[in-house]
């Protein structure tokens, strides 16, 4: 019974490595240099939907792998499947908020 006590200190635990592992250098690097590839990508795609839209639902899934989940990243698909809008970089935009607020989250 006395180690059903301190399960809460555990759980804790867990969700403080869980967000350490979000952070990692590596997976933040490979999401920048992801986000900025699909930012030069939906340029072109811009004018091809039926290209954008998967890519940028394939984009969401792969930036909610390394970062985590963040509900900017769904409406940063919508603006990028737009032509002459997809031409800002709201992909390499919503990245670098989601890197912020995973930092902010963490030190809390």
């Amino acid at each position: 019974m006395s180690e059903f006590k301190n399960i809460s200190n555990h759980q804790g635990q867990v969700i403080k490595d869980s967000d350490a592992a979000q952070n990692k250098p590596a997976k933040v690097i490979f999401a920048i240099v992801i986000a900025i590839i699909a930012d030069i990508l939906s340029i072109v795609l811009s004018f091809a939907p039926e290209f954008a839209i998967p890519a940028n639902m394939l984009l969401v899934a792969i930036l909610s792998f390394l970062l985590g989940f963040k509900f900017l990243y769904l409406p940063a698909a919508l603006i990028e499947t737009f032509p002459f809008l997809s031409a800002m970089p709201f992909w390499t935009a919503a990245t670098l908020y989601s890197i912020y607020k995973n930092k902010q989250d963490s030190k809390k």
